[in-house]
């Protein structure tokens, strides 16, 4: 079976686990040889009691069709916080937080994300002019201008 076709059987698995649990969501699915990697989140998070839980859902799955073989490896877990967003669903979890915007004309754009919809992104942004009073400016952007939303992790 071809790499494409893993994949769709088990995004179909996921799929019907999803339905019953609609507060998570799948990211993104690698599939690299014998190597399964899931990334789950949800509107609120996604526990790692809930990715061991999609863990062992796929492994019966796995198991029981022998889809790639009995020696795979399987990864179920959150896409992490320094990867890009990859689904719309993710930038509803990152309003109210600082994030990174790159847009496909090259400029990059740092703000809190405000507000966020099937279409479109606002950002507020701080304007800081030497001697002046920080000031703060909402910039609106259509999601088919970006390239990439990363959240910026400050320590």
């Amino acid at each position: 079976m071809d790499i494409e076709a893993v994949k769709l059987k088990i995004e179909g698995w996921l799929e019907d686990k999803l339905m019953q649990q609609p507060e998570f969501f799948l990211v993104d699915l690698k599939v690299q040889g014998r190597k399964v990697s899931v990334f789950l989140d949800g509107d609120h998070g996604i526990p790692i009691d809930k990715c061991a839980e999609f863990s062992r859902y796929l492994e019966r799955h796995l198991d029981g069709e022998m889809l790639i073989g009995d020696n795979y490896i399987l990864e179920v877990s959150s896409p992490g916080m320094d990867n890009p967003f990859k689904v719309r669903r993710q930038y509803k979890n990152g309003i109210g937080k600082e994030v990174s915007v790159i847009k496909f004309d090259g400029s990059r754009l740092d703000g809190v994300l405000k507000e966020a919809d099937e279409n479109r992104l606002a950002l507020e942004i701080a304007v800081k002019e030497k001697g002046k009073p920080v000031l703060t400016k909402m910039e609106e952007i259509l999601l088919t201008d970006i390239k990439s939303t990363k959240l910026k992790i400050n320590f």
